[in-house]
């Protein structure tokens, strides 16, 4: 019997049912036949126990996995197939929730998949994957509704290898993919029919398309659009279907219709039947390796043609030795001699036949052809070797070099074989006159030896005769300058006048003809000497001066602001070339002006090319005599010599030494216009470790000064001087000029401060502006300067009555118009005594001699000090310590020594009694040691002088008292006084200034340090850039100190900052310093650590308030 839906009701081992109780006998009709029912349905129980077995077989067996659901979606259930798929225990799975194994990617579809099976009448299957302890599985699921409501059966069949499977392929098809996009050669498979089956981008972009779609759909038909050759598809397919095509170089056309060159591979895939299915392959872009082949190609015709065009056996062999390339020359050479032309051919050995291709013996060839292998393996750079070949009818010798042929590629090798013959020959001829030659040597050198005896006799004799008439010579002209001074009459004193200025020439023709035979000869050597240019200048104007004022001259000299001054050469000899023009331009000038001039040249790092011109308003020369001026003994004509004397060599004198000095020398001249005779030299620049020129300390700037002056030059001149100085000049020509701008500047309260005037002007001259001036209320007291040409005696007076404040003949010397112009600036008008040239040099004084060794260790401090003693003129070493003071004066004979009593390693009291020990190795045990205290500490000084010290100077060192202790104890100095007697009157001097409020004043004073510095801004500056440098560096010392608790070093630290700040006038800093270096000397550690934020916090507005300074 069957329940609805066709579900079998029986289960295993059921039983009929059985029959109704009643008496024997009284059975129901048909009971006859029971038993045989009995037996029948006993037999089909029996026959449904085996199917029943035969299917729980069946089921716990089955490759699949079966799983019974009940109404609730768990696990009646299971065989040992669906237990090994979830990796559970069968007896464990039982009433577990099925939807529990289902992942989370299918566990949404899971319910409405159980649905869809216990609506349906068949079959329902899907794929899922399944979570399990092994990890996830996938399976294909299938599902029909079981007896019983709301359960159903599962069948699972497991698909996790497939699944793993597919997706390796996936990844292989993905990579498969990847790699054909970004190949970088082009692929492609196309078609039999000539279409694109599948290309990269490569390939697209190769042939020009923006992308591979772009082609495979614009491509209809391969060999038509692509090919260069329309032809060449059939032979590549049939090509392709022998065998694979690989490397094949053809020609592709572009889109753009340009034909690149390509490397093709390619093969014919074929289905089982050996049709071709599609062909696939690589293309390679070539173009750019073909167009180098044809442009080496170009090359090597181009060197093969050039090669034939040389006269010499040219040839270049690769690195084995192998000829590359072999010029027409050689392989003519070789027919004319019968050589094999195989020899020549390329790839030919030309090592194994080197003797015979190059027509020489066995022997010959084998040195030669080790001498290319020598080249060839690296062994040598140059190999030649120089051999005969000769014929029967011609004898010739050759000339074989081997080089490594130039360039970064394989290593070539050229072999040069040149025809020498005509060489050898003249070697032997030549070889036949250098016999006679040497021979005739011979007799020259006996002629020569004669010839120099001769003239080393000569030279003697020269030197011998010029000695002996400069001493009579001497004699005469002295003892005649002391005849002009008795009393003479009239007539004697023309004859003793004549007489000198006789003797004058005399000794200058004798000093003139020296020079120049010592140039003739070769013998004239140059000095090399440090000099300051503006210094030589002075001394020629000023030796010029008096004979430029007696013929009423104006003498003049500029230099121009961007010439070196500091210069290295032969001072001496370019002072003569210029004494030789300027003396010449006076003596053919009448009336004018004289005017020397410098300019720059030529500039480079360690020397520079300077134009000297000497320009006269005189006579002139006229165009055709120009050329004879530099010839010994030459004159323009002979009535020269005759009206102005000379003998003709000074400017051939001129000229060979303008030449030894790299220059050349030459004139500009109209006659009756005057002349400029010019000439350039080549001086060298005085190297760093000498101080540097520069312009002179200033307090001129922004000074408006008033330039009254009718010669146009001299106006010039001036002007470009005072400019250099910071001054506002302004040039007038004449008195009445100068009084109208003088009212007119006071009126618009920007009024001239000082007026430089010229003494002789036409109309009104120099006095009489100068009376006018102060006659007028508006501008009386203006400061004035007289300059004249023509100064005698009285004159000074005389000015300085009317009320000049200075007074100077022409030329003024470079320093000593500044000077007199700072001290006029100086003082209030009517204030001193008139400032004269004698006055102005006075001023300018400095120490002419003196060495001095300088013991600082602190750096900001030997700075200043090295820079003022400079600044003095004298020569100084610097050291750090008390050892190095010591060691200096064992070798160095030292004049005086300063020295710092607070020093590392050996501090200056202990290396002054090393000093005065006589068993020391010190030079000079007396030496006069300087000491340089701060006087802030009692009985500095005492100690000082108690350890043999002779004298002292306060720090920070100011320049009078520094120049006045060294005045009395350098060599030129006067006696000294004792230092004791001076302590209690310069107390109150030296002691630091009282601390008060910290204005900009008190932080740094600029103009102190510039005043300290002698008024030189650039030092002061360069000074101030190594203070900031250096005292971070001992406040991180001070700092390392006071954290190790050593109050020694503390207290050292806190001095050495206290006296940095001293020497840059950084008077707060000075101060707070002091304070930590007294704490630090009563072992106050916590006072200066209390102190040091304060210390910082100084030293970084100290540092703002330089950076703004000297910004500005």
């Amino acid at each position: 019997m069957k329940p609805k839906k066709g579900k079998i009701l029986a289960g295993r081992g059921a039983s009929p049912p059985a029959a109704a109780p009643g008496p024997p006998g009284e059975q129901e009709p048909g009971q006859a036949g029971l038993p045989a029912q009995i037996e029948a349905l006993r037999q089909a129980n029996a026959g449904l126990e085996f199917a029943l077995e035969h299917y729980k077989a069946l089921y716990d067996f089955s490759p699949v996995g079966y799983f019974n659901l009940d109404r609730d979606g768990k696990i009646l259930r299971t065989n040992l197939a669906g237990a090994d798929l979830l990796g559970i225990k069968r007896w464990e799975l039982a009433g577990s929730a099925f939807d529990l194994f289902v992942s989370a990617r299918d566990k949404p579809s899971w319910a409405d998949f159980r649905k869809r099976i216990l609506a349906s009448d068949v079959k329902i299957s899907r794929e899922m994957s399944l979570e399990t302890p092994a990890g996830r599985r996938w399976a294909l699921i299938e599902g029909v509704a079981d007896a019983g409501e709301g359960q159903c059966l599962l069948a699972l069949v497991d698909l996790t290898e497939r699944k793993r499977a597919e997706e390796a392929l996936g990844e292989l098809d993905k990579s498969y993919r990847e790699l054909i996009a970004f190949a970088p050669v082009g692929i492609f498979r196309s078609s039999p029919e000539g279409r694109y089956l599948m290309a990269n981008d490569r390939l697209a972009a190769m042939y020009g398309y923006d992308d591979a779609r772009e082609l495979m759909e614009s491509v209809r038909d391969i060999a038509a659009q692509i090919y260069a050759s329309p032809g060449e598809r059939a032979a590549l397919h049939k090509a392709a279907a022998r065998a694979v095509v690989e490397r094949i170089e053809v020609r592709r056309r572009r889109k753009d219709g340009s034909i690149i060159w390509v490397s093709l591979s390619m093969r014919a895939v074929r289905d089982p039947d050996g049709n071709v299915l599609y062909y696939e392959g690589f293309n390679h872009d070539i173009t750019e390796r073909k167009t180098t082949e044809e442009r080496l190609k170009q090359t090597e015709r181009f060197l093969q043609s050039a090669l034939d065009g040389l006269s010499a056996h040219i040839a270049i062999l690769d690195g084995q030795g192998e000829i590359l390339l072999v010029n027409r020359v050689w392989r003519e050479f070789a027919r004319e001699r019968g050589i094999a032309p195989e020899l020549f051919e390329e790839g030919a050995d030309f090592l194994e036949t080197c003797g015979k291709a190059m027509g020489i013996g066995a022997e010959e060839g084998a040195s030669f052809a080790e001498g290319v292998r020598m080249v060839l393996y690296g062994k040598k750079e140059f190999f030649g070797m120089e051999y005969p070949s000769h014929t029967s009818t011609h004898r010739k010798w050759f000339d074989g070099r081997v080089t490594i042929f130039p360039g970064d590629g394989p290593r070539r090798v050229i072999v040069v074989n040149e025809d020498v013959t005509g060489r050898v020959r003249a070697e032997e001829k030549l070889n036949e006159y250098a016999s006679e030659l040497e021979m005739k040597n011979l007799e020259l050198d006996t002629a020569l030896s004669e010839a120099q005896s001769s003239t080393k006799a000569k030279g003697e004799f020269l030197a011998n005769m010029s000695h002996e008439i400069r001493t009579p010579m001497n004699g005469v002209i002295g003892m005649t300058e002391l005849l002009l001074d008795t009393g003479l009459t009239d007539e004697q004193r023309r004859y003793a006048e004549t007489i000198r200025a006789s003797g004058d020439s005399l000794l200058a023709l004798i000093n003139d003809i020296l020079d120049f035979s010592k140039i003739e000869a070769g013998r004239l050597e140059l000095e090399t000497l440090n000099f300051n240019l503006l210094s030589l200048l002075d001394d020629v104007t000023d030796t010029m001066a008096s004979r430029a004022h007696e013929k009423g001259l104006e003498l003049l000299c500029h230099v121009d602001p961007e010439c070196p001054v500091n210069l290295q050469g032969d001072p001496g000899r370019l002072h003569q070339i210029l004494n030789n023009l300027a003396s010449n331009a006076i003596k053919f000038t009448q009336k004018g002006e004289v005017v020397v001039r410098v300019s720059l040249a030529g500039a480079g790092d360690e020397e520079c090319l300077l134009c000297f011109s000497v320009r006269d308003t005189g006579i002139g020369i006229p165009k055709d005599k120009i050329g004879v001026l530099f010839a010994k003994f030459s004159q323009v004509d002979a009535s020269t010599t005759r009206q102005y004397g000379g003998t003709g060599l000074g400017l051939a004198i001129s000229k060979q030494l303008a030449e030894l000095m790299g220059g050349e020398i030459g004139v500009n001249s109209q006659e009756g216009q005057g002349s400029e005779f010019w000439f350039t030299v080549r001086l060298g620049r005085q190297p760093h470790a000498v101080l540097p020129e520069a312009p002179p300390p200033t307090n001129l700037s922004g000074v408006r000064v008033l330039i009254v002056d009718d010669n146009a030059t001299n106006c010039e001149i001036l002007t470009m001087r005072m400019t250099t100085w910071g001054m506002r000049p302004f040039e007038v020509l004449d008195g009445a000029a100068a009084l109208t701008a003088l009212r007119l500047a006071a009126e618009k309260n920007d009024p001239f401060l000082i007026a430089v005037i010229d003494m002789q002007m036409p109309g009104m001259d120099g006095e009489t502006l100068g009376r006018a001036i102060n006659a007028d209320p508006l501008i009386a007291g203006l400061r004035m300067m007289m300059l004249t040409s023509m100064g005698a005696r009285g004159d000074a007076r005389r000015f300085e009555e009317i009320g000049f404040a200075a007074y100077a003949t022409k030329p003024v010397r470079h320093l000593e118009l500044f000077n007199m112009l700072s001290g006029m600036f100086a003082e209030t008008p009517g204030g001193q005594h008139i400032i004269t040239r004698h006055s102005a040099r006075e001023q300018l004084r400095q120490f002419t001699g003196g060495r001095i060794l300088l013991a600082e260790d602190n750096i900001t401090n030997q700075q200043v000090a090295l820079g003022i003693l400079k600044k003095l003129g004298l020569s100084a070493d610097g050291v750090a310590n008390g050892q190095e003071v010591v060691l200096a004066l064992e070798s160095l004979p030292y004049d005086v020594v300063l020295m710092d009593v607070q020093m590392p390693v050996i501090n200056g009291y202990e290396a002054t009694r090393i000093i005065r020990d006589p068993n020391s190795r010190v030079l000079n045990h007396a030496i006069p040691v300087i000491a340089m205290t701060a006087n802030a500490m009692k009985g500095d000084r005492e100690k000082c002088l108690e350890a043999g010290m002779d004298d002292y100077v306060s720090k920070p060192v100011m320049p009078p008292s520094l120049a006045e202790v060294l005045t009395r104890w350098l060599p030129q100095g006067a006696a000294a006084k004792p230092a004791r007697e001076r302590v209690e009157n310069e107390e109150a001097l030296a002691s630091p200034a009282a601390e008060g409020p910290q204005d900009r004043a008190a932080v740094f004073d600029k103009a102190g340090l510039v005043r300290r510095m002698l008024d030189d801004e650039e030092m002061a500056q360069m000074i101030v850039e190594g203070f900031c440098g250096d005292i971070p560096k001992q406040i991180a010392a001070l700092k390392d100190h006071l954290a190790a608790g050593d109050a020694q070093s503390a207290e050292r630290s806190a001095h050495t900052i206290k006296g940095a700040a001293a020497n840059v006038c950084a008077e707060a800093l000075r101060a707070l310093a002091f304070e930590m270096e007294k704490s630090g000397k009563a072992g106050d550690l916590a006072g200066m650590q209390a102190l040091l934020p304060e210390l910082e916090s100084r030293f970084a507005v100290l540092k703002d308030a330089m950076k703004a300074s000297f910004n500005k």
